[in-house]
């Protein structure tokens, strides 16, 4: 996202079901949080507090609150968008290649509440193993349990 891209700002607190407040991204305050690789963000609001005449269906937005925001940006090319539940530890996703478990690392360059935006280490096609497996090997044998005549899935949500 760039300076002054549109913000979106719901804060999850509040009892007004739907109000959200719209802002312009000021900038961004350091680097990426290692756990969760969410950006911290300064956005600029118009009469944060909800002060001004004609603003008290609006809620406060107080510095630092946690709030949910929808921020406008560019598209990123090239990418596979991945649900983040299967990215597994190390950045690694588990693919079936031949019946055989496959480990990739693979490169993240953006992560969202729901989804991975995976740019390198996955390829169009790829099957991505989405059960939780208890013993996991590289090389490990995989099957596929059938649920009807359809082929099972494979990936193909690329952006």
């Amino acid at each position: 996202a760039e300076k002054g891209s549109l913000v979106q700002i719901r804060n999850r607190v509040t009892k007004k079901k739907g109000a959200y407040r719209t802002g312009s991204l000021h900038r961004l305050i350091g680097a990426l949080a290692e756990k969760t690789r969410m950006a911290r963000v300064l956005v600029s609001v118009s009469d944060p507090l909800a002060h001004q005449d004609g603003s008290d269906h609006l809620s406060p937005l107080m510095i630092g609150a946690f709030v949910e925001t929808h921020i406008e940006a560019n598209e990123i090319p090239n990418v596979v968008r991945l649900a983040r539940d299967y990215i597994r530890a190390g950045n690694t996703v588990w693919v079936m290649k031949d019946g055989l478990l496959q480990i990739r690392s693979v490169e993240i360059v953006f992560q969202d509440a729901d989804y991975a935006y995976i740019s390198e280490g996955l390829q169009d096609k790829d099957r991505v193993v989405t059960t939780n497996l208890s013993r996991v090997a590289d090389g490990a044998e995989l099957r596929v349990k059938s649920v009807g005549a359809e082929d099972p899935k494979t990936l193909g949500d690329t952006q």
